[in-house]
């Protein structure tokens, strides 16, 4: 009698090293109600009857169950599960490669699966998942950004972390940890514990030449980890505590033109202060920037978007509006300008790293738009205004800085 494809891959896996845990027969190893919470699960048959194999890691090939696998139950813990005909996880079939979305994990099942997949019965050499889709596809707990490099873009005197002269990001993930990308597809992880943090960076704020990140934690103190050069960061260093009356803050580069970063902050009432940079880490004595910034919903300084010699500052209001309020070199803003007619609401994240696309201007900064999932890059025409976005879509349960 032909050996059943469960039985042929219990013994697989003791040759090739497989991490599956398989449930024998007499312990009830039928059923997708069997399949243990944390696991994912791969049945011989698609009713609910069949006996399974579940697995507590990712299958870069998984042999036995090509031509075999009608039916897989996700309880992993992951929102994601990605099959692929191939092994080692390469997606070369659209016909039978697949994702799927199975939130919900831990509920009690119905006859058919409510959070696994029907895959066809044809090849499914490997499997994975994860929380994220780029999780599920490439392995990484973060995304690939690349930002051009050579004539493509240059790094402005903010957004380069690494000193290669390309922009970077940082990016922290749904489990606190975070990650420097280079701007070639490349991330290295900085440690995690950034859940509890406020972020924020643009340019050099202790007068070495590298660029540094500020942090607030729950308590309302604020921190500065100063850049390394090479997209690390060094020991942090207290500025102060009294920050959580303070609903947005964000370095915003040399506003006042005495050559040191500034932080500007908007409070509660919607009154916007300029703390001006020492140089050294520190802020000396706030000044008023103004009232009336009650409706912004979010702000992040652009270098010099208009092309005049001053750094600005964009921010979005509850309308959905787009703002460009022009520097004037000396501490203050003229007349702001509207640069986007409505949309921005869904973007609670606006930053600028420098020259991105570069496909308008050269060397004119671009602003990036994070939503829940996407993010978009609007290239800076040089004169004050924004291109059509360009979107990339494999950026959910992240933040960006």
């Amino acid at each position: 009698m032909r050996p059943t494809i469960r039985t042929a891959l219990a013994t697989a896996a003791a040759v090739v090293g497989f991490t599956a845990t398989a449930v024998a027969p007499a312990d009830a190893s039928v059923g997708f109600d069997h399949c243990p919470v944390g696991k994912f699960c791969v049945f011989d048959h698609a009713d609910n009857q069949a006996p399974m194999d579940a697995y507590a890691g990712p299958q870069a090939s998984a042999e036995p169950w090509d031509d075999e696998a009608p039916a897989v139950y996700n309880r992993s813990g992951g929102d994601f599960s990605c099959m692929w005909s191939p092994a080692e996880f390469q997606y070369l079939d659209p016909g039978r490669d697949m994702y799927v979305r199975a939130p919900g994990i831990g509920t009690p099942p119905k006859p058919v699966p409510p959070h696994g997949a029907k895959p066809r019965k044809d090849e499914n050499s490997s499997f994975r998942w994860g929380r994220t889709l780029r999780e599920c596809q490439s392995g990484k707990e973060y995304s690939d950004w690349n930002s051009g490099d050579g004539e493509d873009a240059k790094a402005l005197p903010f957004g380069d972390l690494n000193g290669d002269g390309q922009a970077d990001l940082l990016q922290r993930n749904w489990n606190g940890s975070l990650y420097f990308l280079d701007g070639n597809g490349n991330g290295t992880y900085l440690g995690r514990g950034w859940n509890g943090m406020t972020l924020a960076r643009h340019g050099d704020l202790t007068g070495d030449g590298k660029e540094d990140l500020l942090a607030r934690d729950r308590a309302g103190v604020l921190w500065l980890y100063p850049g390394k050069g090479d997209g690390r960061l060094g020991k942090r260093t207290r500025v102060g505590a009294g920050w959580s009356g303070m609903r947005r803050f964000a370095p915003v580069g040399d506003l006042d033109g005495d050559g040191h970063g500034d932080l500007m902050a908007l409070d509660t009432s919607g009154h916007a202060w300029l703390y001006p940079g020492n140089g050294h880490g520190g802020f000396g004595r706030r000044e008023s920037l103004g009232a009336g910034w009650g409706s912004a919903l979010t702000f992040t300084a652009t270098g010099d978007l208009d092309g005049d010699g001053h750094g600005d500052v964009v921010a979005s209001d509850t309308t959905g509006r787009l703002w460009r309020y022009p520097g004037n070199g000396h501490g203050g803003f003229g007349r702001r300008v509207l640069i986007g007619s409505g949309g921005w609401e869904k973007y609670p994240t606006l930053l600028c790293v420098g020259d991105v696309l570069d496909d308008l201007a050269w060397n004119a900064p671009d602003l990036l738009a994070k939503s829940d999932r996407e993010l978009t890059t609007y290239p800076g025409t040089g004169k004050g205004t924004l291109g059509e976005g360009r979107e990339d879509w494999n950026w959910a349960r992240s933040d960006i800085f």
